[in-house]
């Protein structure tokens, strides 16, 4: 700002220019700081939800492993304990003990293969929950900087607008 004093000392003029390129510059910095700084409030507020969306869905996998695990645990007792008693069942007779060790033995091997599918199974699911989960979260960052990158433009083009 700059103020000229002329005419005389009865009569004087008082003019005052203003440099309007700085103040443009000065308005245009003040809005890009107070915009960078929504920008990342937006951004953080958005990290934090695609993180809690993660936590959830890390605790659901380990829900879903745990349950399999037991389930599959479970099984494998059932199994092991049909073939243990069909071993006892056939104690005393040589020929039916060989076929019921012979039994026994597929049975148990039957059983370690439908747990271990059962597990592998869960695993999967639990997989591809957190992978779903994991391209939702990427996704929200997405839009949230989209939006954000928008909404920064739009307030600038306005600012410049409104300085001219």
């Amino acid at each position: 700002v700059r103020a000229r004093l002329t005419g005389s000392i009865q009569s004087p003029r008082v003019s005052v220019d203003v440099d309007t390129a700085a103040l443009r510059g000065a308005v245009a910095d003040a809005a890009s700081a107070k915009l960078a700084e929504q920008r990342a409030r937006a951004l953080q507020d958005a990290q934090q939800q695609a993180d809690r969306m993660i936590d959830e869905a890390e605790k659901q996998a380990d829900r879903i492993r745990q349950e399999a695990k037991r389930a599959a645990e479970r099984v494998r007792k059932e199994g092991y304990a049909r073939a243990d008693q069909l071993e006892r069942e056939a104690a005393g007779n040589p020929l039916k003990e060989i076929a019921a060790k012979q039994t026994a033995k597929g049975i148990r091997r039957e059983t370690d293969k439908r747990t271990d599918q059962a597990i592998a199974e869960a695993n999967r699911r639990a997989d591809q929950i957190l992978a779903e989960t994991q391209k939702r979260a990427d996704q929200l960052m997405k839009e949230a900087a989209t939006r954000s990158e928008q909404a920064a433009d739009e307030v600038q083009t306005q600012t410049t607008d409104k300085i001219r």
